[in-house]
């Protein structure tokens, strides 16, 4: 048997004692309610060291605890979210507004997308209808004839103004509006060509113009007579009829029994016509014989017969 030393059997004692008594706690007494004994508390685990105690601790007034571990927590995690996914969306998702291109898009063009044969000599035109009563044009209707056949005719329908776009040919053409100078004074037009020229009238009117390669200019004043042809030997008799006198330097226009010809000489110092709103009116007894207007240029010039009286 090995001697121990008698400190070495002191410690041995007082560690083995420790083990075996439980720790007396004293609670506090200042001002403090005493403990609730043991036995008379609920139990809140039955596998808990405090609840297993003897009988003779739980009525003791100090509260009893024990130097021994409690059980270890489970260390069970918790369960992994599942991945639920979400419904598929009824719309797709917006991606915002489309990007702008970088290329303008093309300027729409002035006048209308029409085409006419200009290999055929016609070229396009431009009718603009106005009534200062904006109520259309009524009865009255314009027409354009080339020739003495009929090309084009319409009216406006309702409203302050309209337009009309035709393919004509070069030639002489006449246009014509009807109504009286009374009841349709406030209808007039404008008839425009590709270069910037024009000329006006107001109902009632009949006035002439020339197209030629998409301009227009006033009517030329017809061919002279062919001049008559000379035999090389005078024959006794003439063969041929008598030659037709020479021609006048104006239209030969046949003017009704007591009416006389009548020359009207159109200028403007600007050189670009009379422009919107000015035109000459020749009237007899408050009645509109003649009216029209200097389109373009500097110059221009009109006949008519008149019934001449004091």
């Amino acid at each position: 048997m090995i001697a121990r030393h008698p400190r070495q059997r002191q410690l041995r004692n007082a560690t083995a004692a420790s083990r075996a008594s439980p720790i007396m706690l004293r609670a506090p007494s200042r001002g403090l309610a005493e403990p609730t004994p043991l036995s008379e508390r609920a139990p809140t685990n039955p596998t808990s060291p405090l609840t297993a105690r003897p009988h003779h601790l739980s009525s003791h007034p100090y509260l009893c605890t024990s130097l021994a571990p409690t059980h270890l927590p489970t260390p069970r995690p918790s369960p992994v979210p599942s991945p639920v996914l979400t419904l598929t969306p009824t719309a797709p998702p917006s991606f915002g507004t489309v990007a702008p291109t970088h290329v303008p898009t093309v300027l729409p063009t002035p006048l209308p997308s029409y085409e006419c044969d200009e290999s055929n000599d016609k070229y396009l035109y431009k009718l603009i209808m106005t009534d200062t009563g904006g109520d259309g044009w009524g009865d009255v209707a314009y027409t354009i004839t080339t020739n003495g056949t009929t090309r084009f005719t319409g009216t406006l329908e309702d409203g302050y103004s309209g337009t009309r776009y035709f393919c004509i040919e070069d030639n002489v053409h006449t246009i014509v509006l009807n109504g009286s100078k009374a009841e349709h004074s406030d209808i007039c037009f404008e008839f425009d060509d590709t270069h910037g020229e024009a000329f006006r009238g107001c109902a009632p009117i009949v006035d002439l113009f020339y197209t030629n390669h998409g301009e227009i200019h006033g009517a030329p004043s017809p061919a002279p007579s062919p001049m008559p042809s000379a035999t090389s030997q005078p024959s006794p008799l003439p063969t041929t009829p008598s030659p037709s006198s020479v021609p006048t330097p104006h239209p030969s226009i046949d003017c009704p029994e007591d009416e006389h010809t009548y020359k009207l000489i159109l200028s403007d110092s600007g050189g670009d016509g009379w422009g919107v709103g000015i035109e000459y009116r020749v009237t007899t007894n408050e009645t509109l014989i003649h009216n029209g207007t200097l389109a373009s240029g500097s110059y221009g010039k009109r006949r008519a017969s008149f019934y001449f009286y004091i």
